[in-house]
């Protein structure tokens, strides 16, 4: 992304904040190499999917989506871990096959915000890792949850996608 200096100032007038959608393919579906613009960090072309092959929404409970870009540096130089995440409130035979197939896979994420800015998280060459987990307790009565949490670490932050 191109240099650009100015001033950081807080956003006059409404504001409504958290991600409302979630959409994932595994990263060897991508037909063509994701472009991003060097100037502007946005994605130039739409990301198109091999063999009519679609993306996958990803349905959280509600209060649960969650997506971090955190700066990082290590040895071998500053990189932006990333972090999705969500609930799911159920856990059925069908949710346990898809998952387990999704964890074979680096995916690559769309992710929607109530604004509807789109931001695209991972390319055909690095994706995000599936991980699930099931969660049972006797707390408050009984709780379950199915968290599902995918991961990644990259050199640049993830570009809007405004196709």
């Amino acid at each position: 992304m191109k240099n650009l200096y100015g001033d950081l100032k807080v956003t006059q007038g409404f504001y409504i904040p958290g991600i409302c959608q979630i959409k994932i393919a595994p990263i060897e579906w991508i037909q063509d190499p994701v472009k991003i613009d060097f100037k502007t960090g946005k994605v130039i072309d739409e990301v198109i999917l091999i063999d009519n092959k679609n993306f996958y929404l990803l349905e959280f409970a509600p209060e649960s989506y969650l997506f971090d870009e955190k700066p990082k540096s290590n040895r071998g130089g500053s990189f932006y871990e990333k972090s999705i995440q969500g609930d799911l409130n159920n856990l059925t035979p069908e949710l346990v096959a898809i998952m387990e197939t999704l964890r074979n896979h680096e995916v690559v994420a769309i992710l929607k915000d109530k604004r509807k800015r789109t931001k695209l998280v991972g390319t055909e060459e690095a994706g995000l890792v599936f991980r699930y987990y099931n969660k049972e307790s006797n707390k408050n009565g009984g709780e379950h949850t199915v968290a599902i949490d995918l991961t990644m670490e990259a050199e640049n932050i993830s570009p809007f996608y405004e196709i």
